[in-house]
Parts: C-alpha cells; structure tokens; sequence
C-alpha cells in the first residue's frame, strides 16, 4: 500500500511535496496537517524521500512497535523537537484543532484541566511550568483507556 500510495502520489517525481501530499483528502482536511507534514520531513525541505515515507508510515501497521507509536505520538505533540511537551506546544495543538472557536482563556481553562487529569500537574501561566518528558507522556498513555495502538493503526490490508 505505501509503495503504490507514493509512486501514484509522486507523479514520476522522485520525491513528494508538500503539495503532493495535500492531494490525500484525509490529510488535507486535518488539522494537523503541518505538524504531519513535519514528521515526513522534520527538516522543513519540502522533499519527503520514500524512505521518509514509509518509515513515518509503517509506524501506523498493526504490527508496529508500541514504542514507535508513542515515539511518534510524543513527537506530534513536541513540535519544537526539545525533548518535552510544553505548555505552549499543547496551546498550540489544541489551536490547530480548534481553530478559531475558543479564546485563549478556554484555551488556558482547557489545559490546566487535560494536564492536571492526565498528568497530575498543572501548568502554571508561565510557558515554562509544564515540562512532559517522553517517560511521563508514555505512562500517561499507557493509563488511558485505548492506549496508543488503537489510535495509532491504519488497516494496509
């Protein structure tokens, strides 16, 4: 499936765009279109190689490593690649998915409840309060009621 997905994506072009990618309805209409596109290519080049390709994508088979799930999973959150979630990459998440429909105040409201239920913390009204290491976030998920997996496997088949 990844293979022909490229290559009928590609249009004879060695690698794909950003362009290329925005052809696939289900990821067009996402929200999180950009932090997507940054995890095909983390160095912002425009150019997602097959192996990118397929490397992001084999995370999401039903055989793939719980841990490469939420290694990537942690990564969609991380989008400023420091090794923590932050409070302003969780505002910044929860904007991308909201849009315009909620105030900063909701926002800040939204936050402090999701980090304290989740993470028994919460994040002061510094950006520096809230430090999530990949550790924490792996626990937290694994305490959910779905885990990683489930929300993280497409069917190839």
């Amino acid at each position: 499936m990844g293979a022909s997905l490229y290559c009928r994506l590609k249009g004879g072009k060695p690698v794909l765009t950003r362009a290329d990618v925005l052809k696939v309805p289900e990821l067009s209409m996402n929200p999180l279109i950009d932090v997507i596109l940054s995890l095909f290519d983390p160095e912002a080049t425009d150019r997602i190689t097959f192996l990118s390709f397929v490397e992001v994508l084999s995370v999401f088979h039903e055989r793939a490593p719980e841990e490469s799930k939420l290694r990537l999973a942690f990564s969609v959150y991380d989008t400023d690649r420091n090794g923590y979630i932050t409070r302003e990459n969780l505002k910044n998440i929860l904007r991308l998915m909201v849009g315009a429909n909620l105030s900063d105040d909701q926002l800040d409201q939204i936050l402090v409840n999701t980090c304290y239920e989740v993470f028994g913390a919460e994040p002061g009204p510094d950006n520096d309060a809230l430090h999530i290491s990949y550790d924490a976030f792996a626990d937290a998920v694994a305490a959910s009621a779905t885990g990683v997996s489930t929300n993280m496997t497409i069917n190839f088949g």
